[in-house]
């Protein structure tokens, strides 16, 4: 079928164009080498030692990330614990991942963390596995649930959403299990985000926005991906200070495919949507880094407490970053928050 003279003509230049060949070929070829670059550079675990014997709880563990995670544990012959907000798909995962890797010892427990009472019984569910299982190792916690650039809303006890989610309900959780985490010399592993440089420079009074006037999405996760790598060296510091083999580590995944960017406004999709399908890792790959972190015991040795990207050490791009006050100062606030919501 032909198309009408104008319409006809109006394709024949654009199509005709050398300059908009050109250009055209200069995008592909550069979404290519990004895709080659991401491949390369983002990292990889070579870490193949086996598991039997270790629990490692990951929280989020039903997708993405932590999917990948905990099947990447399962594999190596771990016990593993996912916590989960919605069970169903909970269960879902738990079956792909035993089916995946033949390993029964893959369990899950329902975890919200937009409710304390939700990880207050969740860390009772984990003190109980091991009281049970008392050959086990609590080899690893791995903070990896989070949202994402979500809109304004509370949690079940106040608290803005993302704040809440990403940071105040890991916070909680790591404090539940401090005493467990002491005894089994356990690496806690939060996830972080590059996204921490856009963190704000001075805390803000309670650490949260109060209103939805005052609140901005992307600031919001910024913050609470900073309060998280802020957490894991100040808990790091103290664990070392206590004389504990138990260390604390945080983790950039890097831009990665998962469902995190449904909360992004449609507005910005159509001009996010490029740069991320150039740059993003798939969920296998952005696990790799907390993999890595999980296993490497040099590491554990001499780099614990510190912010690690594409598998290695890196120095993280905030002035509160590594500043012994302004993380003491962000710990005692936030014990202030879980007080005062009791």
């Amino acid at each position: 079928m032909r198309l009408p003279a104008p319409l006809h003509e109006l394709a024949s230049r654009f199509l005709g164009s050398k300059t908009l060949i050109l250009f055209l070929l200069i995008v592909v070829v550069a979404f290519f080498l990004a895709r080659l670059w991401v491949s390369w550079s983002g990292g990889w675990c070579r870490h193949l030692h086996r598991m039997d014997g270790q629990l490692v709880v990951i929280t989020g563990g039903n997708r993405g990330i932590g999917y990948c995670t905990a099947g990447a544990v399962a594999k190596r012959g771990g016990t593993v614990i996912i916590g989960c907000r919605d069970t169903k798909l909970g269960a879902a995962a738990l079956t792909r991942i035993i089916q995946k890797t033949g390993n029964k010892n893959v369990f899950m427990y329902p975890l919200d963390l937009a409710s304390i009472a939700s990880v207050d019984l969740f860390v009772k569910d984990i003190d109980e596995f091991l009281t049970v299982h008392p050959n086990l190792h609590f080899y690893g916690l791995i903070c990896n649930a989070g949202v994402m650039f979500h809109p304004w809303a509370k949690t079940k006890d106040g608290f803005e959403m993302t704040v809440g989610i990403n940071y105040i309900g890991h916070f909680r959780l790591v404090m539940g299990l401090l005493t467990t985490i002491k005894a089994h010399g356990t690496r806690v592993i939060t996830l972080s985000s590059v996204a921490h440089r856009s963190g704000n420079r001075t805390l803000l009074p309670g650490l949260l926005y109060k209103d939805q006037k005052s609140y901005n999405r992307f600031f919001s996760y910024g913050d609470s991906k900073l309060f998280c790598l802020m957490f894991a060296h100040e808990l790091n510091r103290r664990l070392v200070a206590g004389g504990s083999q138990a260390r604390a580590f945080s983790v950039h995944p890097g831009v990665v495919d998962t469902d995190l960017y449904r909360e992004l406004p449609t507005i910005l999709k159509p001009f996010m949507w490029p740069f991320v399908k150039a740059f993003e890792k798939t969920p296998v790959q952005g696990a790799q880094t907390t993999l890595e972190v999980l296993f490497n015991e040099d590491y554990k040795e001499h780099h614990s407490g510190e912010y690690f990207a594409d598998c290695r050490p890196r120095h993280p791009g905030h002035p509160l970053a590594y500043d012994p006050q302004a993380e003491g100062a962000l710990w005692a606030q936030t014990e202030g928050l879980l007080a005062a919501a009791a």
